[in-house]
């Protein structure tokens, strides 16, 4: 099933989020790993884990372009596969855990990627893992 498919699966079962996040959750209490998840902030953050919660952005037109390379698409159709599962994940959120993703508050790192390179933003998170866990 593809990524979009499985949205639409996973809108009208929600079992599988809560229990695919009850395990990551359970992983992030064992310490010493890197979770990444777009609710892996909020959910570190509810269960008063240590953590660094960091979100990475990017511009639409980038993340789309960044998209079609990888799954050998077009940017237009990339573009359209984005914006229907950003939509869809929004509402499934919302809906599951009253998690609003356009809401950064509990995240120490909010990095934009648009531009900036991929070094550059793993040196900014692990300044910040060091300041946290050192």
């Amino acid at each position: 099933m593809s990524l979009a498919e499985f949205g639409v699966h996973a809108q009208d079962h929600p079992e599988i989020d809560i229990e695919l996040d009850r395990r990551l959750t359970e992983r992030a209490r064992e310490g010493g790993c890197v979770i990444e998840s777009r609710l892996a902030g909020w959910l570190t953050s509810r269960a008063e884990l240590p953590a660094v919660r960091v979100w990475i952005d990017c511009s639409e037109q980038i993340r789309a372009e960044r998209v079609a390379r990888r799954d050998g698409t077009t940017v237009e159709q990339a573009m359209l596969d984005n914006g229907a599962r950003a939509e869809l994940e929004h509402a499934r959120y919302l809906s599951v855990y009253d998690i609003d993703l356009n809401d950064r508050s509990t995240y120490d790192l909010v990095l934009e990627s648009t531009d900036a390179p991929a070094a550059d933003l793993a040196d900014d998170v692990i300044r910040a893992a060091v300041a946290r866990f050192s």
